[in-house]
Parts: structure tokens; sequence; C-alpha cells
């Protein structure tokens, strides 16, 4: 058999958010369990945090992970890989747009930063990292403080300004588009796929035979780049553009389908 890597984006491609109470969807765990009973290696593609990430691998029986948006790679739940921002050019982003309206979330292993003078973020981050059962609330597991100007070095960062002055002078940092509200700060260089990259050259498989499954707009880099790329059926067009296959929504076992469709999975599975 050929080993396959396959990657999950966790927020509305794993968990399903649709509701008050967010779940993992039964037949995205049968898929799981499935993959795993092949001998695939399976797991986790996030923009979350390793520690925002533990409960959902722990639940799925996962041990290996890109996090952090590409800027941490684990395996065995060990890290192959990190690299932080870059710290003085994150400094000089954050002095720029420190006495502007904008909000900022910066976010290392301990802590979350946020400059967010209306609340609005904060609230929505609540709202959006909405837990499953079992998993600890974000405040729990990493506390959110107020951002200053204090050098730190940061594993992600989001600004939610319409533009970044003088942008083409951060020559250590890319600035990834999220939709119309801002933009997501990586390393140059640094992705999902990147770390995708480290994983598939740690575990001796080619990219050929990597599938990335996403939803939102820090996957469209990921599978615009892996041959092998699923968009769920709930996720954003742009991802939709970009995917070698759309899927189901997530709360049309999207997740199965998608395995079945693609010959990683047999069908019969109930």
């Amino acid at each position: 058999m050929i080993n396959k890597l396959i990657l999950f984006d966790v927020d509305d491609t794993i968990i399903d958010h649709s509701t008050s109470k967010s779940t993992i969807p039964k037949e995205t765990i049968t898929a799981i369990k499935g993959l795993k009973e092949k001998g695939y290696h399976v797991g986790i593609a996030s923009g979350r945090s390793n520690s925002h990430i533990k409960h959902i691998m722990e639940i799925l029986d996962l041990n290996i992970s890109v996090s952090f948006g590409g800027h941490v790679v684990t395996i065995e739940n060990k890290e192959i890989y990190k690299k932080y921002l870059d710290i003085d050019e994150t400094n000089r982003l954050i002095k720029q747009l420190y006495k502007t309206i904008y909000p900022v979330v910066c976010i290392n292993q301990d802590h979350i930063y946020i400059k967010d003078l209306t609340g609005r973020v904060k609230k929505e981050m609540y709202k959006k990292e909405n837990t499953i059962e079992g998993e600890e609330h974000v405040l729990e597991i990493t506390p959110i403080d107020k951002l200053d100007l204090e050098k730190r070095e940061y594993l992600s960062m989001m600004i939610f300004t319409p533009k970044v002055k003088k942008q083409a002078s951060y020559k250590k940092l890319d600035f990834s588009p999220w939709g119309k509200l801002g933009y997501e700060v990586y390393s140059k260089g640094i992705s999902k796929y990147s770390g995708i990259q480290v994983l598939a050259k740690a575990l001796n498989i080619s990219m050929d035979n990597v599938y990335a499954f996403g939803d939102n707009y820090n996957d469209i880099h990921m599978l615009k780049h892996v041959k092998n790329s699923v968009a769920v059926g709930n996720g954003v067009k742009e991802v939709k553009e970009v995917a070698s296959y759309v899927s189901p929504t997530i709360t049309e076992g999207g997740i199965l389908t998608a395995c079945i469709d693609l010959g990683l999975l047999e069908g019969g599975y109930e």
C-alpha cells in the first residue's frame, strides 16, 4: 500500500460551529478512524495554537500536526519545526497600528495578546472558539492579555486593517488577506503548505500522496498547492475555486463522502 498523509483544518472542517453547541460530526469521526485503520498518516493543519488543538487531537487519536498556520510542526506530539515571526518587524507593525482604531491579535504558546478598543474581536474570538465537550475554554488554556509595545516572539498574528502602510518594507513578513477583514501575518515563506512540506519530508511521503481539507481564507494557499485538495461545502467561495474537489458540507457528512469519492476509503460506512 502506498502511504498517504491526510491533513484537516479544524474550525468548520472538523468541528461544526453552525449550532450553539460545537460538535465533531459522527461521519467525520468515522472517516478519520477509517483512515487511521488504513495505516495512513492523519493529522491536523490549523491556524490554531498547539494548546487549542490538543483536545481535538486526543479525541481523534491523532499525533501529527501543523499549527500556528505553519510556524510549528509536530510528529508524535514532538516539535520537529518551529519558526517565530520576526521580532523587530512585528514590533514595528504593532507600533504602526497601536494608535489606530484597528484591532491586532498576537499569539504565542502561552498567551493571546489583543489590542481591541471595542471588545468586538474578543467577543468574536470566544464565539468562534466555541468549545466542544471536554475542551477547556480558550481563556483557561491561554490567557488573553492587553497588547503592549514590549518586544515578544509571536507564532501567530492577525491585524484587522484594510491595508498595511509600506507593506513592501516588511522583508521578513507575508500578509495573507482574510477576506475583507484584514490580514494574517506569517513569516516570509511560511504557510500551512510549507508546514505540510516539512511533514511530508520527515515522513518520507511524496507530495503527490498528500491530501488536505479546509474551508477558509487561511486554507487557500494550502489547497491551491496541494494536488489532492478538498474544500468542504460550507467553506468560503475562494477555497472552492482553488481546490481540486469540493465536498458536501460537514453537516451533510462531507468529510466522509470526500474520503470515499477520492478512493481513500471504501463505501458502506454508516
